[in-house]
């Protein structure tokens, strides 16, 4: 039948033949076993990736995929700080994280507005384990003090 996924057996005596579909399961549970038509069988390595950051994913081949657990793992923090002026009078945070990260991202924003000059907030010095945060006026002038988050 030129069907690579079925296993021809014919008989000359009765003057019939029979398909039966091949099993393809190579028996490890990290391969996705499926069957081409014209190729026949192939065994594709699973990625066994759950998406979540805070696991490590892994297959063993008589179980399968698991997805161990990282202790004290953590994917974001929230925070808020009260800067009493700009960097321009030498006003900074230094913020410890919680968790250590690899490669964050700080997003800083200004809660209040309590003076009447615009104020930005900045972020300088990011490493795994902390920052620094600020806040600038385009004057360079002093500020009133500001929540940032």
């Amino acid at each position: 039948d030129n069907d690579m996924c079925t296993v021809n057996t014919c008989s000359a005596e009765l003057g019939i033949c029979t398909f039966t579909d091949l099993v393809c399961d190579d028996g490890d549970a990290c391969t996705d076993d499926v069957c081409d038509p014209i190729t026949g069988c192939s065994h594709t390595k699973s990625t066994c990736d759950d998406g979540d950051v805070c696991t490590v994913d892994s297959c063993v081949a008589e179980v399968g995929c698991s997805h161990e657990s990282i202790p004290n793992c953590a994917v974001m923090e929230t925070g808020q700080v009260e800067l009493t002026d700009t960097i321009d009078l030498g006003v900074k945070a230094q913020i410890e994280f919680t968790h250590t990260y690899n490669d964050p991202v700080v997003v800083a924003f200004i809660n209040t507005r309590n003076g009447i000059e615009s104020v930005s907030p900045r972020v300088k010095d990011v490493t795994s384990t902390g920052c620094t945060i600020y806040m600038q006026e385009p004057d360079h002038q002093d500020h009133s003090p500001e929540t940032v988050s």
